[in-house]
């Protein structure tokens, strides 16, 4: 159970202050353990950020169903997303955006978890592309709408703007058929 009390608080930290800010020393703290623990659970710092922010990432409620209502349950999963505690991944990606270190992990992490599983299950010309466009349309509107809070997008999601969103996700999919 350390492990996931670790990971926890990493996921607190890196949320409040992003990778650059946030302190080995701060995350066992609030976890309640000593810092030599997540050496033990984790390695690094890079290994801890990565396992933090990526744990949460769901892709097969997504990927099942019918491929023509992709677009449909990909809104329903960025505009209901829950917060685990005071983890936004999100918010934790964007604020460790511009770290040196942690945009390689970032990107390293996101083709492993979000863009090759999303690009197999598209399979076809162009799959690699395809996903990266989906998890970059994900993404922006989750920046846009949860973090930024852009006036149209941070309102009240109407019937109207979501079926937008779900035809534009939707028709990354099926540019192959």
């Amino acid at each position: 159970m350390t492990s996931q009390e670790i990971r926890l608080a990493a996921q607190k930290v890196f949320t409040d202050k992003g990778y650059d800010k946030a302190g080995l020393r701060e995350i066992a703290a609030l976890a309640g353990v000593n810092v030599a623990l997540i050496s033990r659970y984790f390695g690094s710092k890079e290994d801890l950020f990565a396992s933090a922010v990526f744990s949460c990432i769901e892709l097969d409620a997504l990927l099942q169903g019918p491929r023509n209502e992709f677009g449909a349950r990909a809104v329903v999963a960025i505009t209901t997303k829950e917060k685990e505690d005071d983890f936004d991944p999100g918010l934790a990606l964007f604020r460790s955006a511009t770290s040196p270190i942690a945009c390689p992990i970032v990107k390293r992490a996101l083709q492993k978890n979000v863009v090759d599983p999303i690009a197999s299950w598209l399979g076809g010309r162009d799959a690699q592309l395809r996903a990266s466009l989906i998890a970059a349309h994900m993404a922006g509107f989750d920046i846009c709408a949860h973090i930024m809070k852009l006036d149209a997008l941070s309102q009240e999601q109407d019937e109207a703007k979501l079926r937008m969103f779900a035809q534009a996700l939707q028709s990354y999919v099926d540019i192959e058929e």
